[in-house]
């Protein structure tokens, strides 16, 4: 299975590593005569660099065919800074994001990357009109509320929930 981990440049180097470090493990373990998972690192910016200025070395784009898309992007505690670097990096995720739809890849997003997936219009339920309102309001209430281990609040029709900080779209 080849893993592709999109890394924008919003990222924190700890989710990357804990992705690759996990992959590795199981491969190490694995009976299996050629490891089960593959991956590499893409980006829009080479060298990647994290929010912590660790490097990791990127491609433009996959080698190959992914099974798998992660798409990276982190928040900071200024609700209209992380619009704006989300609301730019669309434009570059998008075509990745669609390009493992029609793989028929798996795309898990974390933190603030289901903005990004929001905003290439491949969520069910937000068209295109209520796309922008539903993505700030996530952006707006995630970053004003309190996180509690590896949850975070979203709002929805002007409520707060709590969803797990990795999201899935098959």
């Amino acid at each position: 299975m080849h893993v592709v981990i999109y890394l924008p440049p919003s990222f924190y180097s700890a989710i990357a590593s804990a992705i690759v470090e996990t992959l590795q493990t199981v491969n190490s373990v694995s009976d299996s005569p050629s490891p089960p998972f593959s991956f590499e690192f893409v980006a829009n910016r080479r060298p990647a660099i994290s929010t912590s200025g660790i490097t990791f070395p990127a491609k433009r784009r996959p080698s190959r065919k992914m099974d798998v898309l992660m798409v990276l992007a982190g928040a900071t505690a200024d609700a209209e800074e992380t619009l704006r670097m989300l609301d730019e990096e669309i434009a570059y995720a998008a075509p990745l994001m669609k390009r493992a739809q029609a793989e028929d890849a798996i795309i898990a997003t974390h933190c603030a990357a289901p903005y990004l997936l929001a905003g290439t219009g491949m969520l069910d339920g937000i068209g295109a009109d209520n796309a922008h309102r539903a993505r700030t309001q996530a952006v707006i209430c995630a970053s004003a509320r309190p996180r509690s281990g590896s949850r975070q609040y979203i709002e929805n029709d002007g409520a707060c929930s709590v969803f797990d900080s990795v999201s899935a779209v098959a």
